[in-house]
């Protein structure tokens, strides 16, 4: 007798956080990564500018608890490491997630001194556990 689980990999249950997630892509809220991360029980704010997204951050960095970028809206993986870089100089020890095509292989760095590197397009699976390890330890503030 053979038995099969099926996993679900579209959906998954929810982070339960609320967190408050700054999505960078030309797809817009209702677009695959906004989804995903509405499904796992996040809010999302939306700019279809990465620019406009740092700069948002910048001038507040408690705007949002993470930034996810959707590097094939901007022009690839070097793209969003770019702007990781500048980021990091002024928002220190922001969770930023990267999402590509070009992503060989997933990256869950143990610290915030590297992003979250995630193969695009993204699973519900695949945000829940960047999330997971973004927030490890951490009590998240309200930006509201």
């Amino acid at each position: 007798m053979q038995l099969f689980k099926k996993i679900e990999f579209e959906n998954s249950s929810q982070v339960g956080w609320g967190i408050e997630a700054m999505v960078a892509s030309h797809e817009g809220a209702n677009g695959n990564t906004g989804k995903r991360i509405s499904s796992l029980g996040g809010r999302v704010t939306c700019h279809d500018q990465l620019y406009d997204a740092l700069s948002a951050l910048m001038d507040d960095p408690r705007a949002a608890h993470v930034l996810v970028v959707d590097c094939d809206s901007f022009g690839g993986l070097s793209v969003g490491r770019r702007a990781f870089a500048m980021l990091s100089e002024d928002v220190e020890r922001f969770p930023v997630i990267l999402i590509s095509k070009e992503c060989g292989e997933q990256t869950f760095p143990f610290s915030r001194e590297a992003p979250i590197v995630l193969r695009g397009p993204v699973s519900s699976l695949a945000l829940r556990v960047a999330f997971e390890k973004s927030f490890r330890g951490q009590v998240l503030h309200s930006c509201s």
